[in-house]
């Protein structure tokens, strides 16, 4: 994230698309490259928040979003 808000994404891409001759440090490429959470891990997560805090997660509605309702 740094490397891209530093140097643009035209210097991010030129560093992870290895063309002949670009030689980058493979832990770099893992650095600057951009990573997603799969929706299954988020959700666990914030299922393991919610009981830490002592709250209710209840189930997604048709819109995707998650309410948190506080025990009774």
């Amino acid at each position: 994230m740094l490397f891209r808000k530093r140097y643009g994404d035209k210097f991010v891409m030129a560093a992870v698309e290895l063309f002949d001759g670009n030689h980058v440090n493979p832990q770099m490429i893992e650095k600057i490259s951009i990573k997603t959470v799969s929706d299954d891990v988020k959700f666990r997560l914030l299922k393991e928040i919610a009981r830490e805090s002592n709250l209710q997660l209840s189930p997604p509605d048709i819109g995707g979003t998650l309410l948190l309702q506080y025990p009774k």
